[in-house]
This record gives structure tokens, sequence and C-alpha cells, in this order.
């Protein structure tokens, strides 16, 4: 919403901000505000790798301890690598295929730089796998994920794939022992959220003044995503403005 601020601001000051346009600006800005007072969209903290981390931990028993390791050092694995060594993980390894990239994440964390090529030799020793690489091919194979596992002595291996594409072979997953979640199972899980994000879309519907049917849609979207007590409360508002003559 800043950048909207901002863009409203350059175009009023430029004199190029008709009626419409302020008129629309407007309407997002209240959608927004609504949005963030009158529902938890702000406070989910809606992270794949968040939501990929309170996974792993919940099937692993928590996340302090264990031992972990990051392949990818973008954004995404920079936060991952930081969330972990929140969570008290115990030894954490960051691997990429720049060495002085790796050196740097890894010593913001507290970690151990890897290369991308030794991975599967750490393997054996950790519990939990994370990878966001952004690569176009899967970089963690089936073939050495099983080898590491026949040195592991049974411990069970976390892998959680924020790659797109995906950044581990899909028969990883059928390894004994291993559990892996990508970006499509996660999405699975956080569809409970979605309630919330549709409560977002017919209040901005209210505020935009839009015309039945599309408030319609909002309506039945939201409870679509089992949001019948959302949208039963945003109806109201409905209700409301409509007696107060939609002012």
């Amino acid at each position: 919403m800043a950048q909207i601020k901002d863009a409203a601001r350059a175009a009023t000051a430029a004199g190029t901000a008709g009626p419409v346009i302020t008129g629309l600006i407007d309407a997002a800005l209240r959608a927004s505000k609504r949005a963030r007072t009158q529902t938890t969209i702000s406070t989910e903290g809606i992270s794949l790798a968040r939501a990929g981390l309170d996974l792993a931990g919940a099937h692993l028993g928590g996340l302090a301890a264990r031992r972990v390791v990051v392949v990818g050092t973008g954004s995404t694995g920079k936060l991952a690598a930081r969330l972990l060594r929140e969570a008290g993980v115990g030894r954490l390894w960051v691997a990429s295929r720049s060495q002085q990239r790796a050196a740097e994440v890894a010593a913001a964390v507290h970690g151990r730089p890897l290369r991308t090529g030794d991975v599967p030799a750490v393997l054996a020793d950790a519990d939990l796998l994370v990878t966001a690489t952004g690569a176009a091919a899967p970089v963690v194979l089936a073939e050495h994920v099983c080898a590491a596992r026949a040195q592991a002595g049974g411990r069970p291996l976390f892998v959680l794939d924020l790659g797109m594409p995906p950044d581990v072979d899909p028969a990883v997953g059928r390894l004994a022992g291993v559990t892996l979640i990508d970006v499509a199972a996660l999405g699975r899980h956080l569809a409970g959220r979605a309630a919330a994000i549709a409560e977002r879309g017919f209040l901005a519907a209210l505020d935009a003044g839009c015309t039945a049917p599309v408030g319609a849609l909002a309506a039945q979207t939201l409870l679509e995503h089992g949001g019948a007590a959302l949208l039963h409360r945003s109806a109201s508002a409905v209700l409301i403005a409509t007696r107060n003559g939609g002012n």
C-alpha cells in the first residue's frame, strides 16, 4: 500500500490524477485498512518459508537442536536460515553454488557454509533439508538422498522444497523415512487461511461500491472457503452501509 500512496502523491503533484483514479485509490486504501483491522490477514504471517518450517517442526517434534541443511541463498533461503536459527536449531549448514554467498549467509546465522555438491555428504546427519534455489531442474536427486539414507541409521528426514520449479526429485518422497513437502503441498496446507483472504475481497468489493454480481461472486468465494461466519459479519457491514445510504 505504501507504493500506491507514493504513486497517488506523485500523480496528484503532476496533475494527472482525475476523479476516477482518485476514487479507485481511495477505495483501495479503505479496503486495505478494513482488511487489517477487521480480519486476521495481517497476523497470518503468510510466508512459504514460515509455513513450511511450522510443518517441519510439527513433524519433527520441534526444531530446537535439529540438524538442518539449507540449500539456496536467495531471499527465501536466507529467510529460512534466519527463522531456523531463531527456532534454536543445532547444527545449520548453508549451501550455495557460490562459495562466497554460502559463507556470507552462513556467517549471518552462525552456520557452516557448504558447497551444493557437498550436500549429499551431510544429509546422513540431517533432520531437515530446506531447498530454495530457483534452479530450472532438480538439484537434489533421489540417488543422492538414498545413499545418505543408507548411513542415517533410521534417522527420519523432512525435506521442505520451496523451489519453483521444484528443487527436489519427486522420487525422494518415496524413500523410506523421508517426508517431502513441496510448494503444492504447502498450498493445500494453507488453504484453511483462504477464508480471511476471501473476506478481504468481499470488503474491497463493498468499499469500491461494486455491482451486485461482483458482490455476489465475492460472497460465493467466501462461502466456498468455509467462511460462513465471516460472511455473516461482512454482510452485517453491507446492511449498515445500506441503511446509511451507502456512505
